[in-house]
């Protein structure tokens, strides 16, 4: 099983950060995670967690995908 995350809230570090931190690694526990951030801001690791960068920034890459 292959799990992607919209990991973009991470670089926050606060309420939903944490949530989706903590999501991460229970289902890296489980298999296979690759969690997509967009940008290249800095992200701390996620244990057990690929964190994939993309080159567009956040608000283009979501543009993007809602059509």
């Amino acid at each position: 099983m292959l799990v992607a995350v919209d990991a973009r809230a991470l670089a926050a570090r606060r309420g939903v950060a944490r949530y989706t931190r903590r999501m991460i690694e229970a289902l890296a526990a489980l298999d296979d995670v690759r969690a997509v951030v967009p940008g290249r801001g800095p992200v701390a690791p996620v244990a057990g967690a690929a964190l994939v960068h993309t080159r567009l920034p956040s608000r283009a890459l979501h543009r993007r995908t809602a059509r």
